[in-house]
């Protein structure tokens, strides 16, 4: 029948931010923090969201950066297969 393939394993690998990490981020010279995952060789496209909202597709081999609210973040990244990962991190704004 016509079905559509579902893919098992593989899922993303997010290698930054790191999963577990509070990142501590000066209020006077703010700096994005970059998302980079690591994908299948048959992933084109990835999709990146924080905190449950779509943030930005993007290709699998870039890597781009956003602006972090304070507090409890989880980010996510699903692949054009349908895979996902999910970290958890914290942001802090310090003085510095």
């Amino acid at each position: 029948p016509d079905c559509e393939k579902i893919f098992t394993g593989g899922a993303p690998q997010i290698q930054s931010p790191v999963n577990g990490t509070e990142y501590l981020i000066s209020k006077q010279h703010p700096e994005p923090l970059q998302l980079v995952c690591k994908t299948g060789n048959d992933v084109s496209k990835v999709y990146w969201y924080i905190n449950n909202q779509f943030y930005k597709a993007a290709d699998a081999n870039s890597k781009p950066f956003f602006m972090p609210a304070e507090g409890s973040i989880k980010i996510s990244c699903a692949d054009d297969k349908g895979r996902n990962r999910d970290v958890m991190i914290r942001v802090k704004y310090v003085e510095l």
